[in-house]
């Protein structure tokens, strides 16, 4: 068997699935499904399997498998994935890709199944590092690139900064401030988790609700805040204070085109203890900011993105993934 999947490498997730061939309505009918039935390799679990993305608590269903995963040159034994056969929420009707693959931490999963990541570091096929530079939107020739095992100096410029990660089983940092020109709020005992399957900035909805005021973009219907893309050319950078750091977005970065208007990458949502306060910094950021994460360390890296360079000779690319 030779299925082929075009999965979205995940860093707020740990979990690893693709449609399943049992699913026989909705989204998955529209995607590339395996089929345990065809592979001589499988291996049955049949645990249920029930997983929640974003907002919008996107969910995907289905039962648990294994199977030998091969990504790229390389065969990863024994993998535990999910095969989902419901997919409910708007999201999943929209989605280009054909699963997730899941980067975040082992503890973090979902029915204890271990992370592809790790069964490649466990199997000697790779360092417990891995990096992302994300294309502009709008790029027409440049990739995005997901690294495992190492970092691509050619699509950053200057040193990376590290910043230790807090002790959760998730990707975050500490987030202490959040500056638009003179206008600055503190955060208390706050996160940023760094998620490269969210696209936006979800902060907490007193702070997006301040920061789009200073922007001046107005709520819609929608639950979208909106502005004329006019304005771009004379607002400042929005500065965000990770782990004693300063990282800037541009209004080029934080403002989306969208028809006659630009859409502000700034939501608001409130995420209670014991698992929050949080923000979360996605790939509106990510895209300014060339990321390494660092498994046995505990740390994320960053550099500013270079948006010309030299790709490494393999690579997985994430254009239209997400």
């Amino acid at each position: 068997m030779n299925n082929t999947f075009r999965v979205g490498p995940d860093t707020g997730s740990s979990n690893f699935w693709v449609y399943s061939s049992k699913c026989k309505a909705g989204p998955c009918t529209r995607h590339p499904q395996y089929d345990s039935g065809a592979s001589s390799s499988y291996h049955e679990n049949g645990s249920l399997f029930d997983i929640r993305y974003g907002l919008d608590r996107d969910g995907i269903a289905g039962f648990m498998s294994q199977d030998i995963l091969r990504l790229g040159e390389h065969s990863i034994l024994y993998q535990d994935f999910a095969e989902a056969t419901v997919a409910t929420g708007a999201g999943p009707a929209y989605w280009k890709m054909d699963g997730v693959f899941g980067l975040g931490f082992a503890a973090a999963a979902v029915n204890m199944a271990v992370p592809p990541f790790y069964n490649m570091i466990d199997q000697g096929l790779t360092e417990p590092v891995f990096s992302f530079y994300f294309a502009d939107v709008d790029a027409e020739e440049d990739e995005g690139e997901v690294i495992f095992g190492g970092v691509n100096h050619d699509r950053y410029d200057g040193d990376l900064t590290t910043l230790p990660i807090r002790e959760k089983p998730t990707w975050e940092t500490t987030f202490t401030s959040i500056t638009l020109g003179i206008w600055t709020t503190e955060l208390t005992d706050t996160g940023a988790a760094i998620d490269t399957g969210t696209e936006m900035i979800i902060l907490p909805s007193n702070v997006s609700t301040q920061l789009n005021q200073q922007i001046g973009a107005r709520l819609q219907a929608d639950g979208h805040y909106y502005i004329a893309c006019s304005t771009r050319k004379r607002l400042p950078d929005v500065t965000f204070e990770l782990a004693g750091h300063d990282f800037s977005l541009g209004p080029e970065d934080y403002l989306l085109e969208s028809g006659d208007s630009c859409i502000s990458a700034f939501f608001g949502e409130d995420y209670p203890p014991p698992g929050g306060p949080f923000a979360v910094l996605g790939t509106v950021f990510l895209r300014k900011w060339y990321s390494v994460f660092d498994i046995d360390a505990r740390t994320i890296s960053f550099a500013r993105a270079r948006r010309s360079g030299r790709c490494p000779a393999h690579r997985f690319t994430l254009n239209d993934v997400f």
